[in-house]
């Protein structure tokens, strides 16, 4: 395959991953291996059911960076098409389940004010990068089943020692 006339994606990209009415971002900085699944040691953690716990991969490669479907069951779309391997480009769409995560550029870095003569000795302020987001960490139904046993046992047992040690 001829690469030379092939436009290659920049890195790094921003993804917007929008699930459940809630969006979110996450960078992607070209560092393999860089997963989507419900996996908590994903990148991007999905909470859909319909996501394979290692679903989907981001690499980089000859064509710039492509998303690789890693034998999930329901599969992987890249603006709307199945695919099994992908070139990911600026403005594409990535959809697993109802989750949909869209590639884009990170925002460019505001200028540097102007410097005034008072201020001119003043060093420029170093540029911040932002927090890496949050990782969800889903919660499956079992384990709040437990929990919420686990309280109400909790109550019970502080009642019934209430209750017993009461003055008659």
């Amino acid at each position: 395959m001829d690469t030379k006339n092939v436009p290659r994606t920049p890195v790094p990209l921003l993804l917007r991953v929008n699930e459940e009415g809630v969006e979110r971002l996450v960078a992607y900085t070209g560092q393999d291996p860089f997963w989507i699944g419900r996996a908590d040691e994903c990148q991007v953690v999905l909470r859909d059911n319909r996501a394979s716990r290692r679903h989907a991969q981001i690499v980089r490669d000859a064509q710039g960076v492509s998303i690789v479907d890693k034998g999930s069951t329901n599969g992987t779309r890249l603006n709307g098409a199945r695919i099994e391997r992908a070139a990911l480009g600026i403005g594409d769409t990535i959809e697993i389940g109802d989750a949909r995560i869209v590639a884009s550029l990170p925002a460019a870095a505001p200028p540097p004010p102007p410097a005034h003569r008072e201020t001119a000795a003043v060093p420029a302020p170093s540029v911040q990068r932002a927090a890496p987001p949050l990782r969800h960490r889903p919660k499956s139904r079992l384990r709040i089943a437990l929990a919420a046993s686990a309280c109400a046992a909790l109550l019970a047992g502080a009642a019934w020692f209430a209750w017993t040690s009461a003055p008659a």
